[in-house]
């Protein structure tokens, strides 16, 4: 499907798992005309604040240290991260 650095692959099998690949996450953005596109596309839905917390695996056991403290916000498409290509090429 659509959205390049924005995709979402499905798996084949009966379970059709949705992974996101290539953009994680849109950052705060930069500039003032982003951050009203990103207010807009909020307003409608398909993108959502993302709450969920990042750490660090620090070794082979899998030890995992939360960033602290929070860092900005981090968006995300919804309920994929190709949601946001979709939407916008539905306008």
């Amino acid at each position: 499907g659509p959205g390049g650095r924005t995709s979402t692959r499905i798996s084949r099998d009966d379970f059709q798992y949705r992974f996101d690949h290539g953009a994680q996450y849109i950052g705060k953005p930069k500039t003032e005309i982003f951050q009203k596109t990103l207010d807009e596309w909020l307003q409608s839905g398909f993108v959502k604040e993302w709450d969920g917390k990042f750490g660090t695996v620090t070794d082979a056991d899998g030890t995992i240290v939360p960033e602290t403290p929070p860092g900005k916000p981090h968006y995300v498409g919804y309920p994929s991260m190709d949601a946001i290509c979709q939407n916008l090429l539905d306008h």
